[in-house]
């Protein structure tokens, strides 16, 4: 009996916000482990994937390497689980599929010079008192229009891509949803559990296509929250489990 969780990382811990302690982590990976043997009593071992971009041009990320620090080590196994059984283990970086290993997805974190691009809702934004020419909307979307679009102020020569660089995660949503959808498929019923830990609703398909598998039980932990009732209630309704910050636990801390 074995339970599988794959931690949505950047999701759960974005780059936005202060950056994660290894005890942090440690907490939240501790208390999915104990509701996975709860939810699924006798489990003996569960295997938590990270995914995130963590390869660029055949090498590790400073991401990565920063949540690699975050991460527990060997030593954070075995653990106790629910009803005092002994839990193994491993926490790891996803870097391919995981029932196919032997292929290496690479290049997960693409930086592309230049910003994404900005749309405007309108020509002139409603109340706007500077007038098209000097609107500031307006000339940020001139600027960032393209990569080779000078800036505005007379006599600069700086384009847009010398001033700004777009930072995109690939293939990382997709390698989830394949692993969820295969693991799953694997699983035996009533006694292997794969959980997807994130409040990306870009992963609800696979999560309800997984569920509807009737093999093992599929679960969607969400540490931070994100997804909304008529979510919930469709993961639910697919036959997989929900569960929120009350059911993590009362101890997690910034």
């Amino acid at each position: 009996m074995n339970a599988t969780l794959l931690l949505d990382y950047d999701n759960v811990y974005p780059t936005s916000a202060t950056a994660p302690t290894l005890e942090l982590v440690t907490h939240d990976l501790s208390e999915m482990m104990m509701l996975a043997t709860r939810s699924q009593p006798g489990t003996k071992a569960v295997h938590v994937r990270v995914y995130g971009g963590w390869t660029e041009g055949g090498t590790l990320t400073r991401r990565a390497s920063e949540v690699l620090q975050t991460l527990p080590t060997a030593s954070f196994f075995p653990l106790i689980g629910a009803g005092g059984t002994i839990v193994g283990g491993t926490v790891g970086l996803a870097h391919g599929l995981a029932l196919h290993p032997e292929f290496t997805l690479g290049d997960t974190y693409v930086r592309r010079l230049g910003p994404p691009q900005v749309r405007l809702q309108r020509a002139i934004p409603a109340g706007c008192v500077a007038g098209s020419d000097h609107c500031p909307a307006r000339i940020l979307r001139a600027f960032t229009y393209r990569g080779n679009r000078r800036c505005p102020v007379d006599g600069c020569n700086v384009q847009s891509s010398d001033a700004f660089v777009t930072h995109e995660q690939k293939m990382v949503d997709g390698l989830m949803a394949c692993d969820l959808l295969g693991l799953s498929r694997l699983g035996n019923p009533g006694e292997d559990t794969v959980g997807i830990v994130t409040s990306d609703r870009d992963l609800l398909p696979a999560v309800v296509a997984a569920a509807q598998m009737r093999s093992a039980s599929v679960a969607v932990i969400a540490l931070t929250g994100g997804w909304h009732s008529p979510d919930i209630d469709v993961i639910r309704a697919a036959g997989a489990d929900y569960f929120g910050e009350e059911e993590i636990g009362s101890g997690r801390v910034p």
